[in-house]
């Protein structure tokens, strides 16, 4: 007989969240934003290395749960 221990299924909020797809949107945001003039190119070219730093630095620094 199979373990149950190895086909449970976790439902912590931290994995049914996913980043890259809102990393995406930020991401699509931003560059649209530069290129409606919403803002200039130089913020963008330093937003989204600092967006990508603190999604990092939550990640790594983030509450782990028993399953990780």
């Amino acid at each position: 007989m199979e373990d149950q221990s190895m086909h449970r299924h976790c439902d912590c909020k931290h994995h049914r969240f996913a980043y890259f797809p809102v990393l995406m949107i930020i991401f699509g945001l931003l560059f649209l934003g530069g290129a409606l003039g919403w803002w200039d190119s130089g913020t963008v070219d330093v937003l989204w290395p600092v967006l990508v730093i603190a999604v990092g630095l939550f990640k790594w620094t983030g509450h782990k749960c028993k399953c990780c």
